[in-house]
């Protein structure tokens, strides 16, 4: 019988023998070594293949060189790229990946499969000479390892450094605030080089097109040509460019030209980086199989392309504020030339009935932007019954449905409009009217007095009832019954005197009424641009400014120089800076988020004035 061993010294052998395998190894390693540092050796017989595949092999300055980095066997599914080295000489650009493939083939009647995981690169030599690719550093199976260094011979190119060439010119370098302006950008290739121009290769890097500070874009090029594609910074959908012929230095060039129209929405010195063209050409061209064509047809495909490179450099524009000197009270910041036309109808009515008052404003300037005033000349004689606005790219329009308080009113008034020409570069008044109505008496003539909202009306008697005398304790007396008759003439009294104190104390009534109408304009806000026009009026109402309403610049000085003052002042430059982002630059802004910030903004004006 065959001597039996316990399952316990089993045990104890197993694990002697572990420990005796894996001693060498441990004796190799210092102890605490940081995975991340240099590449070490991965275990015999799992070390992955990495090879750095480059085609072509040789390269010309500026040409595009397409790199591989490939990890072969089924450890590159677990391979990731730790880091891409720094060229001396040349750009290294990513391209994508990881990517894999696998093949499978036949070999001696048995099934072979091979799998290789990569990442593309793009390697453009900058100078002549022999350029060195560093080691790329990947991470196998928690393991760190790293390519051979790789060296490229560079030879002198053929395209001449000045085949491109970019320039970017404004309309002007001065203007005025809410002005519009355009950039011109002629990006030009050398009539020699323009048939070499592959499909896709022109591409624009303009770092204001999408946004600037101080300045808005108001729309996007139009596309008026096929041929003259270019992608614009980084965009997959090219624009449309222009495509001409420009003869200059003695040179013949191929000119793509956009046209990007823009605003000049703040004041200051506004500066436009620089701007780069890159265009890739096409300098060997080979005869290749279609295969698509089943006639056996072939193609022409460019097997070697270079890339040319022109910048523009920085330019500086000067945006001026309008100024403040002189500037009427109906001026709404329209900023251009404009012509203004309105029209009354119905002109024969009655007490009651409405009159529509039709007004357009058209003309070269900043329509986009330009509020109307308040018309205030119209609260004497008219109610208004509502406002309809339009809006298109050449013309700005208003209906305002008003109805006469009585039969007394013979006429509309005339209307004011400030612009501010740029061409004169002074205020310009503009005036529709007077125009002459035939009212006659209705059924609604007690609606006269309806005009104001209740609350104002109760403002305007809590004033006056300040300045009545102040009546003693004593008990009712014995003509009690005289009481009615006493109230009917207190009412006549208190009637005239309201009507004298509105026409004598017209800076009050805006400060007693200004949280009204602001309260009343919030909840008929359709989005920030109308939250920041109300306040703007609120603004004004308080303290004391124009009927267009107060920017924060204009309110700031009327404001006391107290803490309170301080902190206003920066609250408002804050939340009223965050309302013209968002109307004038495009970003998502919340109404009635914007609403709650202007009544926040309202009770810190009322406690600091």
């Amino acid at each position: 019988m065959r001597p039996s061993t316990s399952p316990s010294l089993r045990r104890v052998a197993l694990l002697l023998l572990v420990a005796l395998g894996l001693a060498p190894w441990a004796a190799a390693r210092p102890t605490g070594e940081d995975p991340r540092a240099d590449p070490v050796a991965m275990p015999a017989g799992a070390a992955p293949d990495i090879a750095v595949e480059i085609s072509p092999r040789t390269g010309e300055v500026n040409l595009v060189m397409e790199l591989k980095v490939v990890v072969s066997g089924e450890e590159g599914a677990d391979c990731s790229m730790l880091a891409a080295p720094t060229v001396d000489g040349a750009r290294l650009q990513f391209a994508g990946g990881p990517n894999s493939r696998s093949e499978t083939h036949i070999i001696n009647g048995r099934w072979t499969r091979s799998l290789e995981t990569y990442w593309d690169f793009v390697l453009i030599p900058e100078r002549a000479g022999v350029i060195e690719v560093p080691p790329f550093r990947l991470q196998c199976r928690g393991v760190n390892v790293a390519s051979e260094p790789l060296i490229v011979p560079v030879k002198a190119t053929e395209v001449p450094d000045d085949a491109v060439r970019l320039m970017v010119v404004p309309s002007t370098l001065s203007l005025w605030q809410g002005q519009r302006f355009t950039v011109e950008v002629s990006a030009l290739v050398d009539e020699e080089w323009s048939d070499r121009v592959i499909q896709g290769g022109m591409h624009l890097t303009l770092a204001w097109y999408d946004g600037l500070g101080g300045l808005m874009r108001l729309d996007d090029p139009p596309s008026t040509s096929r041929s003259g594609h270019i992608y614009l910074n980084g965009s997959r959908d090219p624009v449309g460019a222009q495509v001409g012929r420009l003869d200059l230095d003695d040179r013949l060039w191929k000119v793509f030209r956009l046209t990007v129209p823009l605003l000049a929405a703040e004041s200051g010195l506004v500066k436009l980086p620089g701007s780069h063209f890159s265009v890739r050409l096409a300098t060997e061209i080979r005869q290749q199989r279609d295969p698509f064509d089943l006639f056996g047809g072939r193609r022409a495909v460019a097997s070697r392309v270079v890339e040319a490179k022109a910048s523009a450099p920085p330019v500086e524009i000067d945006v001026r504020a309008p100024p403040l000197d002189g500037r009427p009270d109906s001026y709404t910041n329209a900023v251009g030339q404009f012509e203004w036309v309105a029209a009354a109808a119905p002109r024969s009515l009655k007490v009651g009935q409405t009159c529509t008052l039709s007004m357009r404003l058209s003309g070269q300037g900043n329509l986009e932007f330009v509020a109307w005033p308040d018309f205030t000349e119209l609260e004497q004689d008219f109610r208004l019954f509502g406002k309809e606005e339009a809006r298109d790219a050449n013309s700005l329009r208003l209906a305002i449905e008003i109805s006469p308080k009585n039969a007394r009113v013979t006429e509309v008034p005339r209307l004011s409009f400030a612009v501010f020409d740029t061409e004169q570069e002074a205020y310009d008044v503009l005036t529709v009217g007077p125009f002459d109505l035939k009212v006659s008496g209705g059924g609604e003539e007690g609606l006269v007095d309806l005009l104001e909202e209740p609350d104002e009306v109760l403002n305007d008697l809590e004033t006056i009832r300040e300045t009545l005398p102040v009546g003693g304790n004593g008990s009712l007396p014995h003509w009690i019954w005289l009481l009615p008759g006493a109230v009917l003439l207190l009412g006549v009294e208190i009637g005239q005197r309201l009507r004298t104190w509105r026409e004598s104390h017209p800076e009050q009534r805006a400060r007693r009424g200004a949280r009204l109408r602001l309260d009343r304009a919030l909840r008929q806000a359709s989005d920030v641009r109308d939250v920041a026009v109300a306040f703007a009026k609120f603004l004004s109402d308080r303290l004391g400014g124009p009927p267009a309403g107060l920017t924060v610049d204009e309110a700031g000085p009327r404001l006391p120089a107290s803490d309170a003052g301080n902190h206003l002042r920066a609250e408002l430059r804050k939340l009223v800076g965050r309302w013209e982002a968002s109307y004038l630059g495009g970003v998502a802004y919340d109404p009635d988020e914007a609403a709650t910030e202007a009544r926040y903004l309202a009770e810190l004006v009322e406690a600091a004035t």
